[in-house]
Order: structure tokens, then C-alpha cells, then sequence
């Protein structure tokens, strides 16, 4: 599939799964159609060509479980209002060109189980609040600019 996301999207308010992965979408990665879809409980759109950053309105879709934006160009930091996504089990944004520091609200997804951050550009510690996510079963930040030590309330 080629192009942008067809801003009919916005008009599929029961829509629970879209799964537009491995194309070659260009564009926003967040157009405002994906963020009007009330519903939406999965948006796997990774491997394709989509730009932009992750919008602070992204903890509006609190039904949301999976978020796959792996291998995009996606750029700007992760927005502490994810956090807001309280269902969200999965967040795989590796392969961008993310910046900016962890946010610690990141920690409050208690639901979270597969946080895969790797191979972008994010720097500055870990936060002590990431490990809130009680049911975190695989974290990646390899491959970034992270520093100082892992805090020692893990586990």
C-alpha cells in the first residue's frame, strides 16, 4: 500500500484493529483520523515511511493495548501523556529517531508486558518510575544514548 492513511479512517468509530504493517505509507504517523477513532485498541502501522512526532493527544486513546511504530521515521520525543494509555500491553517504537529522555510515566502502564525503545536517539537515564510497569516481561533501550546506571529497584 502506498500513499497516506485515507482520512475516512476518522468515520469507523467501532474500528478496534488497524494493521497497515510492512508498506510503504508515507506521512504523519499520527494523521488526526487515527486519534478520532474511540475504539481503537490496536495500531500496528511499523515498517512503512511514516513521519512526524507522537502527539500529546496519543492519551486520548486510552482502550489502546498495542502500538507498533517500529521503523518509521518518526522523530521528537515520547510524550509523558502515554502514560494516560492505561490498557497499553505492547509499545514497540524501535527504529525511529526518537529523542528526548525516557518519560517516567512510562512506569505507570501497569499492563504493559513488551516496551521494545531500541535503536533510536534517547538519552538520559532511566527513570526509577519505569519500573512501575509491574507486568513488564521484555524491555529493549539498547542502541541509544542512555546513561548513568540501571536503578536498583528492579526486580
Amino acid at each position: 500500500i502506498t500513499g497516506t492513511l485515507p482520512t475516512t479512517l476518522a468515520s469507523l468509530n467501532r474500528l478496534i484493529l488497524l494493521d497497515v504493517e510492512q508498506n510503504l505509507l508515507t506521512g504523519q504517523a499520527f494523521p488526526s483520523q487515527i486519534l478520532a477513532l474511540p475504539s481503537l485498541l490496536a495500531y500496528r502501522a511499523s515498517n512503512n515511511i511514516l513521519t512526524g512526532t507522537i502527539p500529546t493527544e496519543i492519551g486520548q486513546l486510552t482502550l489502546l493495548e498495542q502500538l507498533w511504530l517500529a521503523s518509521n521515521e518518526i522523530t521528537g520525543s515520547i510524550p509523558s501523556e502515554l502514560g494516560a494509555c492505561s490498557n497499553l500491553q505492547y509499545l514497540f517504537l524501535y527504529g525511529n529517531s526518537l529523542t528526548g529522555s525516557l518519560p517516567g510515566a512510562l512506569g505507570s502502564l501497569t499492563s504493559l508486558q513488551d516496551l521494545r525503545l531500541q535503536e533510536n536517539t534517547i538519552s538520559g537515564t532511566i527513570p526509577v518510575e519505569l519500573f512501575g510497569a509491574t507486568s513488564l516481561e521484555a524491555l529493549r533501550l539498547d542502541l541509544n544514548f542512555l546513561s548513568g546506571t540501571v536503578p536498583t529497584n528492579v526486580g
